[in-house]
Formats: structure tokens, C-alpha cells, sequence
């Protein structure tokens, strides 16, 4: 009876500690067969401490949604230079697929424009596959498609656009732990700013894992 009651009832769970949480699943050996209502914590070995959570259904792990952000909660300014620098920046783990997204809110100054790359600055990907645009108003100013193991030299440069909003989408399989950012600068030196308005944020969230059943 006290198995029966605890099972409708639920399990009370303690508050964590500074060094315990209330609830810790340890990485271990991946099931071989799914078990229907099983919580994992796998990677692609029993050592790989870049695993992921997952819900086991009779058939399937499905992976849970919990993305990994970069976000800027300030103004990123660019004043007399043509070269790239980081605007946003994490860490894709190897051995997972990601869908990627980016958005910026950018402000220019005609003559001056704006210009904006993604970078794998360390590491190395199996897969890029991405589409981004730079839009105005109700104008496209810029498309970029990518589709291979890194990113082209721009997603876009213009030195007419001066109110503008990035936005990419994508997917990003790491052959090992990429650090992927997103990058920016003039497209023309001048003396006035070139912005990339706080608000922006890069994301990855994990669609599949090569550890399967």
C-alpha cells in the first residue's frame, strides 16, 4: 500500500543546496533499448560530458528543448574600422545537431553602412546548413545562403543601409566544440558609429544527437 500511495501521490523533493541540487542525473551508459517514460542524460559515450536530456518514448529519445543563448544586454559600437569584430558569441557541443538563430537590430550612418559575419572562430563543424537577410522597412537588402562545413567572408555589407535588422536561421552539426560567433563592423571607415543594438542574441537549441537506440 505505501508503494501504491507514494506512486499516486507523487515524491516530495527537497529544496538543493549551494553544492546539491534537488534533483542530479548522473551520466552514465546509454539504454540500448528504449523504455517508455526513462529520462536520460546521454552523450555520445559514457564519458562525453557535453550530453543532452531526453524523454525515452517506446520508440524514441526526444531531445529536451533547452537552447543555449548569447544575448546582448548593451549597445556594441563600431567607429573607424572596416574589420570584423564579435558581436555575439557560444559554444555549439560536438557531436549534436542545432537549429541556430540570430537576430540584431543595427543603426548606421549613410556613407558608413553596415557589415556582419558568422565565424567559427575555433573548432570545426560536419555541417552548416543556414539562410540569413538583412531587411529594412519593408525592403530586403541582402540574402546569404550557406550550406557546407563553415560560413562564407560576409552575410552582408552595405554602406547605403542606416536602420537595418538581421536575422538568420539555421542548423549546425560540431565535429568538435565550435565556438560560433556572430561578427560585425563598417562597411566603409568613418567617423560616425555603426550600432549593434542591445537586444541582440544568438541561439542553439539541439534537434538530434548521433546517440541513438
Amino acid at each position: 500500500m505505501a508503494n501504491e500511495f507514494t506512486a499516486r501521490k507523487g515524491i516530495i523533493i527537497t529544496g538543493g543546496t549551494s553544492d546539491t541540487a534537488p534533483i542530479k542525473i548522473n551520466l552514465g551508459s546509454d539504454m540500448t533499448s528504449p523504455v517508455n517514460g526513462s529520462i536520460e542524460y546521454f552523450g555520445d559515450s559514457p564519458t562525453n560530458v557535453n550530453g543532452i536530456p531526453c524523454f525515452t518514448t517506446n520508440s524514441a529519445r526526444h531531445i529536451f528543448q533547452l537552447g543555449i543563448v548569447g544575448y546582448n544586454n548593451s549597445d556594441v559600437t563600431k567607429t573607424n574600422t572596416t574589420t570584423l569584430g564579435s558581436i555575439l558569441s557560444i559554444v555549439i557541443p560536438t557531436g549534436q545537431a542545432y537549429e541556430i538563430e540570430v537576430f540584431c537590430n543595427i543603426t548606421a550612418t549613410t556613407s558608413f553602412g553596415m557589415k556582419g559575419a558568422m565565424s567559427i572562430t575555433s573548432g570545426t563543424a560536419f555541417d552548416v546548413s543556414t539562410y540569413s537577410t538583412l531587411f529594412s522597412g519593408t525592403s530586403i537588402i541582402s540574402g546569404t545562403r550557406t550550406n557546407g562545413t563553415s560560413f562564407g567572408a560576409t552575410e552582408f555589407s552595405s554602406t547605403t543601409t542606416t536602420s537595418a535588422s538581421f536575422q538568420l536561421k539555421g542548423t549546425i552539426y560540431a565535429q568538435t566544440d565550435c565556438t560560433l560567433e556572430f561578427q560585425g563592423a563598417q562597411a566603409a571607415t568613418g567617423a560616425n558609429s555603426t550600432t549593434f543594438l542591445k537586444g541582440c542574441y544568438i541561439k542553439a537549441t539541439p534537434i538530434w544527437s548521433s546517440s541513438a537506440f
